[in-house]
């Protein structure tokens, strides 16, 4: 009935698990859901006749015959059952050396490779031996005792079975396969524990009768998977865990070892009762083997830290003091975004009337990347029905000033002070014999990714540290993680260029390229930002204090609608058939709320005059001088996104386009070995006159020179309890609604001669890196719509 499933569940390692329980109520009362193990009409399994109570217990060697038996969930159901996976046959050799083979096993599924047996080891009533099939090694292990073998089939390092072995004269399994797949014994028993009014005793009492049935293994994983969310009493955890270690050395250490760390995890999360946890993370770390202590260090050492923490809250919850609320306040400095200590010492501070101790603990929930979501994501697990730390803080800013305004000036001084206060630590800039090699650093971000936070924030402090005359840094925006305004075609194809340096050929946000080598980044929570700082750092440095082997001539300016770019090299030595010269427009900061968080955009890519496949050498060295319409620029950008909205059915919030601050960056490239040899970067001069689009996108035209921003002025000291007296102003590109010319001008076309820019290329598009996806911006695959770029 069930074997054929199951014989590919364990030998294809599908893996499989306990349904959730919702239906454990501690509290005595029926929960109002309903009980996903009730049983469906006319479907439930008997499974209480115990098939094994005429099972030859007698024997007391490993020498004959065995049926090997597994006990796993029922596929799409919600039981268990028992399937007779093989026929074992173990001897002994004339050296009194034991020897074991499959008999027989369980048909297969066309195309499932047979197993075997391998590394059979007895050692007095001990077993140990791997099942192989194919490239796949299933460890088994097992104890003999009154005449069945008990033990576990360890399933691709990420699934324990139970197993056993009973004893048997037959020479071949039962041909019937209801007999070999077969409900588990006590299956009616089990499930009317699981339906009781007190489902939690009536599972402890299902143990005592039945301690080697599987099902006890499985009533207590029931119940402490139920521990974070669910008031049970310590008095009754307590009981429950040491039951449930007691029932599991049936099965071996191994077997012990998975529910130590099921019990201890569990009561790590619910953190309500650390003293209890802190009794089985004891048990847990004597229980650790040697081969894995080394690699489970870390999150023992974690999981320490945890039970200090939680030790404090809970002394404040219990007793609110100023001493237990200056012990709480200790533990913060040590674990300055623990969401929940500073939500404890917010809620106390508020309680107490300190205003403005409560908005600076409100405001970092609410201000620094993932606090708040982790918090209401874990009151969401626990059912817990909090206000938001935002709406809080909200409040009580508007009930201390009477109004919303200087609050976002007030969270980017506190987020601004956060990222000084992680300095980067970079080794002092060495002379080098004539210029400089300079570093490029090409970001690959998106608007909606949160793992994109973390290094974006730590590459802001190495730039900062490193400053201008070492580092040029870049931004490409793509759409890799939902709709993002910044991103534009020729960003998308320099973003898809990195295909071919990548293993599994699959493009994500973020990702990193200093002068071409691609880093391995991954996105983090705040606690992480030095550790990104370090892996950064130690592939810049050995790029750091070179000498320039060529030498880069740029010139950007604006003059009468127009830019001019000009662009060319010295010092190349031919031949130069590998080498690229690109050149990238960028807009020094973007003020944009972006879903993840992130409020300024730093050095975004606009536009690539030499498109993102870059231009080859015409002679011995690199020459490029072209005009370009500055109105086509930015109504390409522009009719990019409406198009994209269009095909996507989705709006932006803002689409913003200021584009008066901008610099020119090019680099020339090695297209085999992606080597970056030099990159420069200077300001665009003259005036960046769009025309009819500064109107359409509420861009005021100012020469760059003239040109300040808000962010570019250095924030006053304030102390973190003390707000803003003003509001930083909002840009003007941040409003999401259109401004409509007042006049109609001509479209301004570019001569052939001055506008020789290729078309932009259409960008294929990126898989969404749905795994890393935790915004609820919707996620969309990169759209090119069929506009043109400016020519």
């Amino acid at each position: 009935m069930y074997l054929s499933v199951c014989f590919i569940l364990l030998f294809t390692l599908a893996g499989c698990g306990d349904s959730e329980v919702t239906s454990l109520n501690p509290g005595g009362e029926a929960d109002a859901q309903p009980n996903p193990f009730e049983p469906k009409e006319g479907a439930a399994p008997k499974g209480d006749e115990d098939v094994y109570s005429n099972v030859d217990r007698s024997r007391t060697t490993f020498e004959g015959s065995w049926i090997l038996t597994s006990t796993m969930p029922a596929p799409k159901e919600q039981f268990l059952i028992d399937a007779d996976i093989a026929l074992v046959e173990i001897a002994k050799d004339k050296d009194g050396n034991f020897t074991g083979k499959i008999a027989e096993t369980s048909n297969p599924p066309e195309g499932v490779e047979l197993p075997h047996l391998e590394e059979l080891q007895v050692d007095g009533n001990n077993i140990t031996f791997t099942l192989h099939q194919g490239e796949q090694v299933l460890p088994c292990d097992g104890q003999l005792k009154d005449g069945i073998v008990y033990g576990t089939i360890f399933a691709n390092q990420r699934m324990l079975l139970p197993l056993r072995m009973f004893a048997t004269d037959a020479t071949s399994l039962s041909t019937d396969q209801n007999e070999r797949g077969r409900p588990t014994p006590r299956t009616e028993k089990f499930l009317a524990a699981l339906k009781s009014e007190q489902p939690q005793n009536a599972l402890y009492e299902f143990t005592e009768k039945y301690p080697d049935n599987p099902y006890s293994l499985n009533a207590f994983r029931r119940v402490f998977a139920l521990v974070p969310t669910k008031d049970f009493s310590q008095e009754y955890l307590q009981k429950a865990a040491d039951r449930y270690l007691e029932i599991t050395k049936l099965y071996g250490e191994r077997m012990e070892f998975d529910t130590l760390q099921m019990i201890t995890f569990n009561l790590l999360e619910s953190n309500k009762n650390p003293e209890l946890a802190e009794t089985y993370l004891a048990k847990l770390e004597e229980a650790v083997p040697e081969d894995q202590r080394q690699a489970l260090a870390p999150i023992l050492d974690n999981a320490r830290k945890i039970i200090a923490v939680d030790n404090k809250i809970v002394a404040v919850q219990e007793n609110p003091s100023q001493e237990t609320i200056d012990q709480l306040k200790a533990v913060q400095d040590e674990y300055p975004y623990d969401e929940r200590v500073l939500f404890t010492l917010a809620e106390y501070a508020k309680e107490q009337d300190q205003m403005d101790e409560a908005l600076a603990y409100y405001g970092k929930l609410a201000t620094i990347p993932f606090l708040e979501r982790k918090l209401v994501e874990q009151w969401k697990a626990k059912q817990v029905d909090n206000v938001s730390p935002s709406v809080t803080f909200k409040e009580l800013w508007e009930k201390k000033h009477g109004n919303l305004d200087g609050i976002e000036a007030y969270q980017e001084e506190m987020m601004q002070k956060i990222v000084e206060s992680h300095k980067a630590d970079v080794k002092p800039k060495e002379e080098v014999d004539g210029a400089r090699r300079m570093i490029l650093s090409e970001f690959y971000t998106s608007a909606p990714c949160e793992p994109c936070v973390l290094p974006h924030l730590a590459l802001d402090t190495i730039y900062q540290a490193l400053g201008e005359d070492e580092l040029i840094h870049l931004s490409y925006h793509t759409h890799s993680a939902g709709p993002d305004p910044m991103a534009t075609p020729q960003t998308l194809e320099r973003h898809k260029s990195l295909t071919r340096l990548l293993e599994d050929k699959r493009l994500r946000a973020p990702m990193l390229t200093l002068n071409g080598s691609l880093l391995p980044i991954a996105g983090g929570f705040m606690e992480s930002l030095p550790l990104t700082q370090t892996m950064v750092l130690k592939e810049l440095e050995p790029m750091r204090n070179q000498k320039a082997r060529v030498t880069l001539n740029l010139k950007a300016e604006g003059v009468d609608k127009q830019l001019h770019v000009t662009a060319s090299t010295e010092g190349l030595v031919p031949p130069l058939d590998e080498l690229r010269l690109r050149l990238a427009l960028a807009e020094e900061n973007v003020d944009y709320d972006a879903p993840n968080g992130i409020r300024h955009h730093e050095m975004v890519v606009r536009h690539m005059p030499t498109g993102a496949a870059g231009v080859q050498a015409e002679g011995d060295q690199f020459s490029f001088d072209k005009k370009f319409d500055l109105q086509q620029i930015k109504q390409g950008l522009y009719d990019y996104l409406e198009a994209f909205e269009q095909q996507s059915n989705y709006q932006f919030p803002a689409k913003p386009m200021h584009m008066k601050k901008m610099y020119l960056v090019g680099w020339v490239q090695n297209e085999t070995t992606n080597e970056i040899l030099q990159v420069a970067k200077v300001p665009v001069t003259g005036e960046l006159d769009y025309g009819i689009m500064d109107q359409i996108t509420n861009s005021v035209t100012v020469k760059p020179e003239e040109a300040t921003t808000e962010e570019s002025k250095p924030a006053e000291e304030k102390p973190a309890t003390e707000e803003p007296t003003e509001e930083a102003p909002k840009t003007e590109e941040s409003k999401p609604e259109k401004a409509e010319p007042k006049t109609e001008e001509p479209k301004e076309e570019a001569t052939p001669e001055e506008s020789a820019e290729p078309a932009a290329p259409e960008a294929s598009p990126e898989e969404p890196v749905k795994e890393e996806q935790t915004s609820e911006e919707p996620v969309v695959e990169e759209v090119t719509p069929e506009t043109e770029s400016p020519q």
